[in-house]
């Protein structure tokens, strides 16, 4: 209520603004001197019992499901559980928390976890309850490969909503990652009875059930992820990596194929489809994916690795030797992959070999002590 000058806000929180000299409602006089309040407090009472008295019933939500969905997906809304955690603050606080939300999110999407991290944690103390804020602080976590830790803030989050599918897709996968095969099955069978038509959860089970030794229960697993939504492309992933376990090269290479006619930049589906046309003996078609998949991330090591097994193996040494010394200039650092791989056996004698195990070496080292950096000691 404004009167004489001076504005009143009861609720979330008491504040007493003079407009005349404070427009910008930056010093709450309410705090140092509250008895001015209690008169314009009476004053808008008297509003409320007045409104009240002349109201009409409630409808319900004017929007309908439809609606509310298509706008929660375009951004427009949060979710539900998201404005549960704002309750209670004033909208002055909430827009800060809000913007440092969207600055984390940011910093994670960059490339930066930690200081994703860092952000996240303040802001989860002052709003314990944000299932975003203990969502994206998980995925901050993952990508420092901080695996229990990251468990640990998913759980949080579902101990708040426990109805999240993707958050419990995600902990199955990250516990079948650590070789958890049963909680991680639970997880995704979880995941599946909140959201039956859940394709990600389907593909997850074939991996597991294939690791776990159960070809049929993978097979029938893919096939209901293809059956759920033969249109979507994690579907036909899931059969491709199947074909792939199964080293049924052809097939394989035909699905992750059909993938990346629907999403050409699929980097892991084009490094997969070359890897399939290598073991196939299609090397020629095997150059055109790892080459490919070298463009879409310049600075990764994988493809241009896979493509010196490739030229190794199609015998032709120099080329091979080139694309490995690329890959160690990008980070490869498995010196064990090196040695042992019987792709590179004819180029083990080659001087320059040396050059590059030395190279692999050091990036080892220097990996494993940015990774104990990232650890905290």
């Amino acid at each position: 209520v404004r009167q004489g000058g001076m504005k009143w806000i009861r609720a979330p929180r008491a504040e007493r603004y003079d407009l005349a000299a404070d427009p910008g409602e930056l010093h709450n006089l309410h705090i140092d001197d509250p008895g001015p309040s209690q008169a314009l407090d009476q004053v808008l009472q008297r509003f409320l019992d007045a409104g009240a008295a002349r109201g009409l019933a409630s409808t319900g939500n004017p929007l309908d499901g439809e609606t509310e969905e298509m706008l929660l997906a375009m951004g427009y809304l949060a979710p539900e559980s998201e404005r549960a955690a704002m309750g209670g603050i004033d909208p002055k606080d909430g827009m800060a928390l809000v913007a440092a939300m969207e600055d984390a999110r940011g910093a994670v999407r960059a490339g930066r976890p930690k200081e994703a991290e860092r952000m996240l944690r303040a802001l989860l103390e002052k709003t314990p309850r944000n299932v975003t804020a203990w969502n994206v602080l998980g995925y901050a976590l993952f990508n420092q490969n901080r695996l229990a830790e990251s468990i640990e803030a998913y759980q949080q989050s579902l101990a708040l909503d426990p109805r999240q599918h993707r958050v419990l897709g995600l902990l199955g996968k990250i516990n079948l990652r650590e070789g958890r095969v049963d909680e991680a099955r639970s997880l995704l069978l979880k995941s599946l009875d909140t959201t039956p038509g859940f394709v990600e959860a389907m593909s997850a089970l074939s991996a597991l059930e294939f690791q776990a030794g159960d070809e049929s229960a993978a097979e029938a697993w893919a096939q209901k992820a293809y059956a759920a939504d033969p249109t979507f492309p994690r579907a036909w992933n899931a059969i491709a990596d199947l074909r792939y376990r199964q080293k049924r090269w052809e097939d394989a290479r035909k699905w992750y194929e059909r993938l990346l006619g629907d999403t050409p930049t699929h980097y892991v589906a084009r490094v997969q489809a070359g890897l399939a046309a290598k073991r196939s003996g299609d090397f020629e078609g095997a150059r055109t994916h790892l080459n490919q998949a070298a463009a879409l991330r310049p600075d990764a090591w994988a493809p241009v690795y896979n493509l010196a097994c490739t030229e190794a193996v199609a015998a032709a040494p120099d080329a091979a030797m080139a694309a490995l010394t690329l890959a160690a200039e990008r980070g490869l650092d498995l010196p064990a992959l090196l040695g042992k791989d019987p792709d590179l056996d004819s180029l083990r004698a080659r001087p320059e070999f040396a050059a590059v195990t030395a190279k692999v070496n050091a990036n080892a080292t220097a990996s494993a002590a940015a990774h104990k950096a990232a650890r905290g000691g």
